[in-house]
């Protein structure tokens, strides 16, 4: 099946959609520690940050459309810090309505293609909840591999403590 999607850069533009898909994600719950009424990202701030991730290297902020739709978006941020930047930590989130499409799937391989070809790059790294199966498939078909566990990390609001899982993939050298 051709994905009717395509995976391009995205532009501080595109704040506003990244901004609802990122709260719906929130409203759904279960992917993401932080709670809907903790997310208080405004647009204005989102777009001085994907314009920031914008003046690196290519492919730090992607997002898949269709049509004039954003399915799903991808970010790889680097720390100012010189002994932390060959480290692009990634953000992946997909529209609810859109999983199971390969939206994660060529957002994720299209990220790592960059970085392979990104000098100043030599691992990507994330966290995930160690029970979010899906993801945990996604991320390991790429060649992430587990490099730490971290018990009870967090404590929801039912009460629950969910396990944290930390993810890593060499790229470049």
């Amino acid at each position: 099946m051709t994905a009717s999607f395509e995976v391009t850069c995205g532009t501080p533009d595109d704040a506003a959609a990244v901004l609802a898909l990122e709260r719906t994600i929130l409203e759904e719950g279960g992917s993401f520690a932080t709670a809907p009424d903790e997310f208080h990202l405004s647009e204005a701030k989102l777009r001085v940050l994907l314009a920031s991730l914008l003046e690196q290297p290519d492919g730090r902020f992607l997002v898949a459309r269709e049509g004039g739709r954003i399915l799903g978006v991808l970010l790889v941020h680097q720390e100012p810090v010189r002994a932390l930047r060959h480290v692009g930590r990634l953000e992946l989130f997909v529209d609810p309505g859109s999983r199971r499409r390969g939206v994660g799937d060529a957002l994720l391989a299209e990220a790592v293609r960059r970085a392979e070809l990104d000098p100043g790059l030599c691992k990507l790294s994330l966290a995930v909840f160690a029970d979010n199966v899906a993801a945990l498939a996604l991320y390991r078909r790429h060649g992430f591999r587990e490099e730490g566990h971290r018990v009870g990390e967090y404590l929801m609001d039912d009460g629950t403590l969910r396990d944290d899982l930390l993810l890593w993939r060499s790229v470049g050298r």
